[in-house]
């Protein structure tokens, strides 16, 4: 019974610590976030210029992961999380985006290689006042859950864009 209980404490301890965020900093939202039917996703930017970093081998390798990031999987994850809302997605970075929504923008974004995570700060915006309401810098991990799934570097990147999603879902609900 001893070890039972022991082992037991053990994993309660070990498993509250097993977060797929963590919030460097943040900003309480001034109304509620979920009174909004329509998101609009900004352009996430993974640093164009980073490619070398990442061990590509040219430029354009790494642009089209990006592009497939924001085509494809951000706004597919965040249509996933958000099925009852209507999610717009920016089309290229600097985009004016639409005012009768609320507008999520992605800013100093860079996914740490060694650490598997990609740290961004996202601005929720009213789009009818240009207001900021909230602003949360999180280091968003590749992997959640059962550790890893995938293993490619291109994975990884989507899999912590899916986290995000549902970093910014728990944000606003």
């Amino acid at each position: 019974m001893k070890k039972y209980v022991i082992f037991s404490l053990i994993t309660i301890i070990f498993l509250s610590g097993c977060t797929y965020y963590k919030i460097k900093s943040k900003s309480k939202p001034t109304v509620d976030l979920n009174k909004y039917e329509k998101i609009y996703l900004g352009y996430l930017d993974l640093g164009e210029d980073r490619w070398a970093t990442y061990g590509y081998a040219t430029e354009k390798e790494w642009l089209d992961i990006i592009r497939r990031v924001n085509k494809s999987a951000l706004p597919s994850y965040f249509r996933e999380v958000f099925e009852e809302k209507t999610i717009v997605m920016a089309k290229k970075p600097g985009e004016a985006p639409p005012k009768d929504c609320l507008i999520i923008n992605f800013q100093n974004a860079n996914f740490l290689y060694s650490d598997d995570q990609l740290f961004v700060t996202i601005d929720f915006i009213d789009g009818a006042t240009s207001r900021n309401l909230a602003t949360y810098s999180a280091y968003i991990k590749a992997w959640r859950g059962g550790g890893w799934v995938v293993w490619s570097f291109e994975s990884r990147v989507v899999n912590s864009i899916r986290n995000l999603a549902y970093f910014v879902k728990e944000r606003i609900f």
